[in-house]
């Protein structure tokens, strides 16, 4: 192999194997590029490649014009980097060169720390993983039907993986430093619930109890697909998408619901502030957001925020009960 790195998690990003960078001019050439590298260094013909290069209508003599490409490719960053097989072309690049398979078995590993009990390793193998992206996946072929399931996988993978760190983090009791990240991925993925979630006990830990009931209040119902699915992310039918990589499943309405409240009496119906009193929230959450500073007809629904807090978190909940 030759010691080229390939960045594909945000603009197209090569580099030799001394760490300079390579410039490769030219979109088509870009995309190339992009192309074998999302393969993972497996052959793409060269039927394929031509389908996924000229979308709108290969030129006449499409292998001499992808062997032009292929040709300036390794000119630019050298000639063992794009391999030749019987039928077709690939990425002549050890796996772990690839910035995105680097990426997933930085989740891997991670998801297999948390198996083992080892909360830190998970951590720091997530965040690891988080680092890898520059900006949108695929972002020089975008716009190319090749690219639209692998960006799809990637950029899901990516949140759920940010999810899976927030988590590690929470349990390893780093809340109050959470806030703002999470408060922007969830700007992004509105309808995420376990983001909702993580965001409420990471507000709670940092003494926003005001704001932390905000955001219960403010989540959004969960709207359905002409097919009946839920978007990603989102609950539906009273659970809370809590689940984590290790297969612990989501919280239910029953299982969220405080002893001595009727089925129907949590989530959404039971928040108050939707509609006329959404606008008193700040009133509400008083300097610094402490929830002493709650009006009296809001207490109920304090309560009712630390027993989902405490749910979410698999604690025990404020007067002694199991979640």
């Amino acid at each position: 192999m030759n010691g080229v790195r390939v960045g594909i998690l945000g603009p197209l990003e090569v580099r030799d194997a001394a760490g300079q960078p390579v410039a490769l001019t030219g979109p088509r050439l870009r995309t190339l590029l992009v192309r074998l590298a999302v393969a993972g260094g497996h052959m793409v013909t060269v039927d394929r490649l031509a389908e996924d290069l000229w979308p709108a209508g290969r030129p006449a003599d499409a292998a001499n014009a992808l062997q032009a490409l292929v040709s300036r490719l390794r000119q630019a960053a050298g000639r063992d980097l794009v391999e030749y097989l019987a039928a077709g072309y690939r990425l002549a690049v050890e796996p772990g060169q690839m910035d995105a398979v680097a990426f997933e078995r930085r989740v891997t590993a991670a998801r297999a720390a948390l198996a083992a009990g080892e909360l830190a390793r998970e951590a720091a193998l997530l965040a690891e993983a988080a680092a890898m992206w520059r900006g949108p996946a695929l972002a020089d072929a975008a716009d190319a039907p090749f690219a639209a399931g692998p960006i799809a996988r990637l950029e899901e993978l990516r949140v759920t993986s940010a999810e899976e760190l927030f988590e590690a983090r929470l349990a390893l009791g780093e809340g109050a430093a959470l806030v703002p990240g999470i408060e922007e991925l969830v700007a992004a993925h509105p309808l995420r619930e376990r983001l909702r979630g993580q965001l409420m006990r990471a507000m709670y830990t940092a003494g926003r109890q005001g704001d932390a009931l905000a955001v219960y209040e403010e989540t959004p119902a969960c709207p359905s697909s002409a097919a009946g699915q839920t978007s990603t992310g989102c609950a539906s039918g009273g659970h809370w998408s809590t689940g984590r990589a290790d297969g612990q499943p989501a919280r239910s309405a029953d299982q969220l619901r405080r002893p001595g409240r009727s089925a129907g009496k949590i989530g959404r119906e039971d928040r108050p502030g939707r509609g006329a009193r959404a606008g008193q929230q700040a009133a509400r959450r008083g300097p610094a957001g402490h929830p002493e500073r709650l009006r009296s007809d809001d207490k109920e629904a304090f309560a009712q925020l630390r027993w989902v807090i405490a749910a979410l978190a698999d604690q025990p909940h404020p007067d002694g009960a199991v979640a």
